[in-house]
């Protein structure tokens, strides 16, 4: 550590003083509002509910043609 020079400690202190100052969530906090947000999304979502009966993501049958 002596070998480091005085910018590189005071950017790592810069860095270590943002991390602590950053606003945390609780775990259970988050894992409520993601489910809360896939709850509320999941009538949007079409691997969930199919809209209709054509898959807009399958592939055309359209033969490739490489020259």
């Amino acid at each position: 550590m002596a070998t480091r020079s005085v910018r590189e400690l005071e950017k790592q202190i810069e860095e270590l003083r943002y991390e602590a100052n950053t606003e945390r969530v609780k775990v259970s906090q988050s894992c409520k509002e993601l489910m809360d947000y896939c709850e509320s999304h999941a009538s949007q979502d079409y691997f969930l509910y199919k809209t209709d009966k054509t898959n807009p993501f399958k592939e055309s049958r359209s033969p490739c043609v490489v020259l």
